[in-house]
């Protein structure tokens, strides 16, 4: 018996440090899962749908209170999307994130062009459309070849980065390399910061000038530029160069 209850608490020390260390990806298994469970339950009211389903846990007044920050997060990115008549389909957070990450709110363009290119780019990734299908899409609202372009592919490049920085959260990354190439057409903005390793809250705390968040657009309008996540890398200080001997077990 001392044995078998020696090699128990092994194993939860074991799943408790595994926990520690990948906290991310449980925590957002957990909410995805809890999400698909909300929306069959047919409530309307997130509140009454967590102190119900979460009754038999036995969490703290803070947990609990975390846990529902999370969910009314999760759910308000929800309805954002049921607003504009885009049907996510169940269980596909993952492409939620893409779409929601389109935003052209905080750039000059006007208001009617904002909205007509955050609609048409939302519709196209919901029904897995192309560049060219979006591009004509805007140009049936009236705009320009040039401009129709230029926002198609800023759209879908913010649907993409998007994409991949919530997989790679999931994935427990952190820091994120400024990554491409510089050519001569290249911005200031992109050469200050090629090669660089940040956060996605210190993108985010970026000012590109474009009105952009930087998270999802870089340098801007039309960058080229991407971001490659860094798996177990520990970043020695804020902004430096990237490092291959920074990684986890690194020879």
């Amino acid at each position: 018996m001392n044995r078998a209850r020696k090699n128990i608490e092994q194993l939860k020390e074991q799943l408790r440090e595994d926990i520690l260390a990948n906290g991310m990806q449980y925590k957002r298994a957990i909410i995805k899962q809890i999400d698909k469970l909300y929306r069959a339950s047919g409530s309307n009211n997130i509140e009454d749908f967590a102190s119900t389903f979460l009754r038999d846990f036995k969490l703290s007044d803070k947990d609990y209170k975390l846990l529902l920050g999370d969910l009314q997060t999760t759910q308000k990115q929800i309805a954002q999307t049921w607003d504009n008549h885009f049907d996510i389909p169940n269980g596909n957070y993952e492409k939620l994130i893409a779409v929601n990450s389109i935003d052209f709110s905080k750039t000059s363009l006007e208001d009617d062009v904002k909205k007509a290119v955050t609609n048409e780019a939302k519709k196209a990734i919901n029904g897995d459309l192309g560049f060219d299908s979006l591009r004509q899409k805007l140009k049936n609202t009236g705009l320009g070849s040039d401009e129709a372009y230029t926002l198609a592919n800023t759209a879908l490049a913010q649907a993409d980065n998007g994409y991949m920085a919530e997989v790679a959260s999931q994935a427990d990354v952190i820091y994120y390399m400024y990554d491409g190439i510089i050519s001569a057409n290249s911005r200031p903005f992109c050469r200050d910061h090629f090669k660089r390793v940040y956060t996605l809250a210190e993108l985010s705390a970026m000012d590109n000038h474009q009105g952009l968040d930087v998270a999802s657009s870089l340098g801007g309008y039309n960058c080229q530029h991407y971001l490659t996540p860094l798996v177990n890398y520990v970043r020695l200080e804020y902004g430096e160069k990237f490092n291959p001997a920074h990684y986890k077990n690194a020879a």
